[in-house]
Order: C-alpha cells, then sequence, then structure tokens
C-alpha cells in the first residue's frame, strides 16, 4: 500500500481512510493488533534484530486481536501502523504498489492513474518531469526500515532519473 500525501509543515494526507492506521488503541494504550502466529509464525518481533521478510502487520491478512494474556517477553514489538485494504476516497488512489527488498535494494511498483482531479491531489501528465521524494516503511518499529530517498525526477514519457511507463 501507498500513499501520495506530502510534507510541507506537517505530514498533509489525502481526504479519505488512508491505507494504514495507528496500531495503538488510544482508549486501552495497548496495541489493537498483532501477528497471528498460525499465518506468520510469531506473535511479534524481537528486538534483537529486524524481520528479513513479512515486516509490515497486513489487518486483512496476517493480524488477529491483541491478547495481552500471549505470553509476551522483554523485547518483544509490535508495528506501531498496520496496513489496510480498506483505503477510501482520494486515499485510496494508490492501491497497486509492491515493494521487493533484494540484494541491499528496494525495488518497488507504484500503479497510480494519471490525471486525477482531487483537490489534494498532484494532477501528473504525459510529457511533464515531477520532483518527488520516496519513502518506504518497512516494520514501523521504532523507527526501523524507514528508508528516505534524495529528491528525484520522474518522467511521464519525458526525460527524468526514473522513467515512469504508462500502463493500459
Amino acid at each position: 500500500m501507498a500513499d501520495d500525501g506530502y510534507v510541507l509543515e506537517w505530514r498533509n494526507f489525502d481526504d479519505g481512510a488512508n491505507p494504514f492506521g495507528s496500531n495503538m488503541d488510544a482508549k486501552t494504550k495497548q496495541p489493537r493488533y498483532m501477528f497471528d502466529e498460525k499465518k506468520t509464525g510469531r506473535k511479534a518481533f524481537s528486538d534483537a534484530g529486524t524481520p528479513k521478510s513479512g515486516g509490515v502487520l497486513l489487518r486483512e491478512q496476517n493480524a488477529v486481536a491483541f491478547d495481552p494474556n500471549a505470553g509476551w517477553k522483554t523485547g518483544d514489538l509490535l508495528p506501531q501502523y498496520y496496513v489496510t485494504a480498506d483505503a477510501k476516497g482520494s486515499a485510496a488512489d494508490n492501491k497497486n504498489v509492491k515493494g521487493v527488498w533484494k540484494d541491499g535494494t528496494w525495488t518497488v511498483v507504484w500503479v497510480r492513474p494519471l490525471n486525477l482531479a482531487n483537490p489534494d491531489d498532484k494532477a501528473l501528465r504525459e510529457g511533464k518531469v515531477y520532483n518527488f521524494g520516496f519513502a518506504v516503511h518497512d516494520d514501523n518499529i521504532t523507527t526501523r526500515g524507514h528508508q528516505v530517498s534524495f529528491p528525484v525526477t520522474v518522467g511521464f514519457g519525458a526525460k527524468a532519473a526514473i522513467e515512469a511507463t504508462k500502463i493500459k
């Protein structure tokens, strides 16, 4: 999942329901979700290191309601955010995103419509070049796994550092 928000004076999100949410329940002061141990082989991460894969808490796929009596140990960690397929409105413009970490490099394929007319979106047009900054979040635990790019140019049918491909 991805969002195409931007950071200026604060983080500016698109209107609607974001593809991620806080895993902290403000009322109970406990996490909302933990990993489904039957599906992932663990209920949490260990503070011993970042997982090699499966670091995202996907509400509809690998998460279950948090159980405070699940036998927690010192050093057990849960992601600060969960990801959901339940994005709505302008925040749901970026549903076709896949990222793979291999040989020390992130490869991310991001599909987003051109010419969006939402007031909170930048309409991307064929033949133009835009300045982008990317951030990829792996596990969102104590800021681990947060990779941020320097600004790069992205071209849509134009020469740039990253040349986007139009998908029909």
